[in-house]
């Protein structure tokens, strides 16, 4: 009997935050379960928190010890005009000689009758410092984490939200009766030491609300198919049939298209553009499955969102291109051989992700030596090398999807003396073009290092030798410039007309 009484209590405690009578399901200031240990809660994000402590939003910890959000500081609320909130739950905060606990977790439990898919809902949520959003234990939104990071109980956001926030949510992922709101707030500063599982951040502040966003106002979705068109190794294509509104004219409804690798829980998002029924995903991996959707919203703000949709990426067959094979010794001494080359491109693999395996051996021997991958490559130097010894070298490019090219293999021979020896082509003849430029400036070989210096003898740009040999002077002034060249044989300056 006493076992029956706390279910009944506690399903009382879970139903309270609303109906579909209500606009609102979770009222800002709202009562939440929240745990706040020092480490991520075992089922999470799928807790629902009935185990749990319980406090009044504004939740968190504030600088020490004072109840006010960021120790007095005015939190301004730009939604619902200018405002100081104050935290009125201090949850535990591990305080450990100038450190508090990194992430804490919050979970809000809501009833819906008559649930209608096609109905969205909206959170509005003030935090400090960074938070991940779920509805039902599937991520929404990520505030101040990047799509693609795994966020883990010592991770610590970048910076801070001065301002509260809107979340647009598809009623796809509710369903009727109990649904979940789980909430994780982390820290912005630096994590401290895993031991302590605590971060140097002085404060941590958390509140919500999530409403119904009214269907009478939002655009009208006659046909919510979203379709996918031809899809390539990195891009898919998707359109649909544009909404209408009751008061702003369809020519100026916005749209929005959401992506994310189905594996994955951040979503990417392109901007709101106007009056548009089509969109091209481009930068995608290839042979992955990405779930899609897409939201037409109004001038006032009301949105509705289309039926999403899946589609897979095809398998990507194509290697990568390099314009020139040739793997170049530039310099070699009685241990060590210098490499350089030129760097790759690809069709679906981003040039600084490519990966480099240069491989080599004692010509007589038959085992090659390597020193693993390496991404974004042009040069290398082989040490540890024996001296007055030819050695086999050779070299392959890899994408993403193990597609591969290799460079023509050559042979390179340390000298037979302790003093290094130098690139056989003269060092005079380094050649810059086009020159005069505009834009671009390229190296026929690859150097170490390269500034460009200004005519009053200041430096304009100082830097290692960039991918492809070459340099982008378009925000040069105009004007005569000087180039100085440092390599392994020596350094050389050359004289170019930025136009």
């Amino acid at each position: 009997m006493k076992k029956y009484l706390l279910q009944v209590i506690i399903a009382l405690f879970l139903c309270g935050a609303g109906h579909l009578a209500a606009q609102t399901l979770i009222e800002k200031g709202a009562t939440w379960f929240y745990s706040s240990e020092g480490s991520m809660p075992s089922d999470w994000p799928q807790s629902t928190g009935a185990e749990w402590a319980t406090g009044q939003a504004p939740l968190g910890y504030a600088e020490h010890g004072n109840s006010t959000w960021v120790g007095g500081k005015s939190y301004i609320d730009t939604v619902n005009g200018s405002q100081q909130d104050t935290v009125v739950t201090l949850i535990p905060n591990g305080y450990n000689n100038g450190c508090q606990y990194t992430t804490a977790y919050f979970v809000k439990a809501f009833n819906i009758d008559n649930y209608n898919a096609k109905t969205s809902f909206k959170i509005w949520a003030a935090i400090d410092d960074a938070g991940v959003f779920y509805v039902n234990g599937i991520e929404v939104h990520r505030q101040q984490f990047s799509t693609d990071y795994v966020v883990t109980y010592n991770s610590t956001g970048g910076g801070y939200a001065d301002d509260p926030f809107t979340v647009n949510v598809p009623g796809e992922l509710l369903h009727e009766g109990m649904n979940y709101i789980q909430v994780e707030i982390h820290q912005s500063d630096g994590f401290v030491a895993e031991e302590k599982n605590c971060s140097t951040s002085s404060d941590l502040f958390f509140d919500m609300s999530l409403s119904y966003a009214n269907a009478a106002d939002a655009p009208a979705i006659g046909n919510p198919v979203l379709t996918i068109g031809s899809v390539t190794e990195s891009t898919i294509p998707v359109s649909w049939e544009k909404a209408t509104d009751n008061t702003t004219p369809a020519s100026e409804l916005q749209y929005r298209v959401e992506w994310k690798k189905q594996s994955a829980s951040g979503w990417s998002y392109s901007n709101y553009q106007v009056d548009i029924a089509e969109y091209t995903i481009t930068g995608l991996l290839a042979n992955t499955t990405y779930d899609i959707r897409v939201v037409a919203t109004n001038t006032a703000g009301h949105f509705s969102y289309y039926t999403s949709n899946s589609a897979t990426t095809l398998p990507d067959t194509i290697a990568p291109v390099v314009e020139n094979l040739t793997i170049t010794a530039i310099g070699y001494s009685a241990s060590s051989i210098e490499l350089s080359w030129y760097m790759a491109s690809d069709n679906a693999t981003e040039q600084q992700n490519l990966l480099y395996l240069l491989e080599w051996k004692q010509t007589t021997a038959t085992n090659w030596e390597n020193e693993g991958y390496q991404k974004a490559i042009n040069a290398y130097t082989i040490e540890g090398l024996l001296l007055d010894t030819e050695y086999d070298i050779r070299l392959h490019v890899k994408d993403e999807s193990g597609n591969r090219t290799d460079y023509t293999p050559t042979k390179a021979r340390t000298s037979k003396t302790g003093i290094d020896n130098i690139d056989p082509r003269n060092l005079e003849n380094l050649q810059i073009y086009p020159n005069p430029t505009r834009d671009e400036l390229t190296l026929d070989r690859i150097v170490k290092s390269l500034e460009i210096i200004d005519l009053t003898g200041k430096i304009m740009l100082d830097a290692q030798m960039p991918i492809g040999n070459t340099i982008n002077v378009s925000a040069l002034p105009a004007g005569i410039y000087l180039l100085r060249a440092y390599t392994s044989e020596g350094t050389i300056t050359k004289k170019f007309v930025k136009e």
